[in-house]
């Protein structure tokens, strides 16, 4: 089917007309939807009419998440050419790997402050480097680079005419899989965003208005991506931060009257933790959707005493570009067992969404087997980019095959036991580090910790843990900790070995890296020390 996304941009422009379109904080730049429907012609008309850019070229951007607004949603709706996304906080390495992937690109959007440390992976792969803001200092600008505003206000703000075919031509490539393995390029069409809004509206605790307003802090050129379209085809307001420093959301939610948030179960525990969070006012959230992980039941009573009733799990993947799986406000509560069980899966299958649970050999498992879980949905894409042996290997009669293992209970529940790939086998028994993780984070004192298998001359493998505590909070004894774990779920599953650690390390999407933590332990050279945090 063919779409002028152009058209409806027009349309919101002229119903919203002054309703505030985006807000990006640290820039205070303000655009109102008529503001933002002419800036993003001028964007889009910028990279055709000055640089020829037609369908099938590719655009580069590793920006901060005010800048990449400006050349994210609608912008790369609106124009011929794909837009390929970095996240900001790769390394240089992997962004050169990214870029290599691509093989060319027209135009590379970089950030001011950060062209030199990326001339070395541009130099001949892209074309022109435009920076987003001129030097303080006219001496300091570059020769060989364009600054973004100065070819944006020499640009046309007349409405662009492209008509897409929604469900052939890809409009952007991003990368996912940082943390079990190298990154995989994704690419989307018009239709599988479509699909990640309907998927969105269909929520059960769905709530999007003009009233909107959707603050975000994890990238833009990841899992926050998924609530841009939403909160614009409503009316409502997008609002950017570039850092995930908790002290500033709650500031900005008390400024701007946040109502929407996306976060990791990891920023949940932390945001716990800020200074004097009572003094406050965040009663504008009405909602919080958080994926990554489902969390952790014994944080539920403080997090739903503290902010209400707003929690909105939600499960999907890069690869399925829609919510596959969705745990309710209603269901974050702790006051059973039956509740606390229910709270320790990723929730019921979404409603647009295909969910199976099938074995090694791709046959469907019965409820409460453990299987691999396969998704298909509009969202779901038609395999890696200029990776064909991946593809192969992982999608399937439109499924894709995610890696996770679950299991369904008797009320329609999946619960996510862990990664194919994370799974530690000890004594010939399967381990699954999140029922070791959660078991952790039950203890006192406990903010999060990575369970991880080490090689062990006994058990094949065995169980260990970093653990990172509650800043100021004594250590515990190792004993103890071992001991509660045991008492929760079994000694087979408990760790054989606690280092207490101020740190644990998190991707640039706010996942927790399991892999880096095992890797430190593989080594010949390494030995397991039970130590406590400086």
């Amino acid at each position: 089917m063919k779409i002028n996304f152009n058209n409806i941009s027009e349309q919101l422009a002229a119903y919203n007309a002054d309703g505030s379109a985006l807000v990006n904080v640290e820039r205070d730049r303000r655009y109102t939807f008529s503001e933002f429907h002419l800036l993003t012609n001028r964007i889009v008309n910028m990279m055709t009419d000055r640089f020829g850019m037609e369908k099938g070229d590719f655009f580069f951007a590793v920006l901060n998440n005010d800048n990449l607004s400006l050349v994210h949603l609608p912008t790369i709706f609106k124009g011929p050419a794909t837009a390929v996304y970095s996240n900001y906080r790769d390394s240089i390495a992997e962004k050169r790997r990214q870029i290599e992937h691509v093989g060319h690109c027209r135009i590379a959007f970089v950030e001011t402050g950060d062209l030199e440390a990326h001339r070395e992976i541009f130099a001949g792969r892209v074309d022109t480097v435009i920076c987003m803001d001129k030097p303080e200092d006219p001496a300091d600008r570059a020769d060989d680079v364009l600054y973004f505003w100065d070819l944006v206000e020499e640009a046309s703000d007349r409405t662009p005419q492209y008509t897409h075919e929604d469900r052939e031509d890809v409009l952007l490539i991003r990368f996912t899989g940082g943390t079990t393995g190298d990154a995989k390029a994704v690419p989307y069409t018009y239709d599988n965003w479509l699909a990640m809004t309907d998927a969105a509206y269909a929520l059960e605790d769905a709530d999007w208005t003009r009233e909107t307003i959707t603050l975000h802090t994890a990238p833009l050129s990841h899992g926050s991506c998924s609530l841009l379209l939403p909160t614009y085809l409503s009316g409502g307001t997008t609002v950017t931060l570039n850092d995930t420093d908790l002290v500033r959301f709650c500031e900005v939610v008390q400024a701007e009257r946040v109502t929407a948030a996306m976060a990791v179960p990891t920023m949940l525990y932390r945001l716990l933790q800020v200074p004097d969070l009572e003094n406050y006012d965040l009663g504008s959230l009405r909602h919080i959707y958080y994926g990554a992980a489902p969390i952790n039941p014994d944080k539920i009573p403080a997090l739903v005493s503290q902010f209400g009733s707003i929690f909105t799990q939600v499960y999907g993947a890069s690869e399925t570009f829609a919510f596959a799986l969705e745990l309710p406000a209603a269901d974050h509560r702790a006051d059973s067992e039956a509740a606390r069980r229910r709270l320790s899966s990723s929730g019921h299958a979404a409603t647009n969404c295909e969910v199976e649970l099938r074995d090694d050999d791709g046959r469907p498992v019965a409820p409460g087997e453990i299987g691999e879980l396969w998704m298909r949905a509009r969202g779901t894409v038609s395999g890696y980019f200029k990776n064909a042996v991946r593809t192969a290997g992982e999608f399937e009669d439109g499924f894709w095959r995610s890696g996770d293992l679950a299991r369904m209970d008797e009320d329609g529940y999946y619960h996510i036991v862990d990664r194919k790939k994370d799974v530690i086998i000890s004594g010939g028994f399967n381990v699954y580090p999140n029922d070791v993780e959660a078991a952790i984070a039950s203890f006192p004192g406990v903010v999060m910790s990575v369970a991880v298998g080490i090689p062990d001359e006994e058990w094949g493998e065995a169980v260990h843990a970093e653990v990172m505590l509650v800043p100021g909070t004594p250590p515990p004894s190792v004993d103890a900790l071992i001991t509660h774990v045991k008492e929760r779920i079994g000694r087979y599953k408990s760790p054989k070995s606690v280092t207490f650690v101020d740190m644990l390390p998190i991707s640039v999407a706010g996942k927790l890296m399991r892999r880096t933590v095992r890797a430190k332990y593989r080594s010949p050279q390494s030995t397991i020390t039970e130590e406590t945090p400086s």
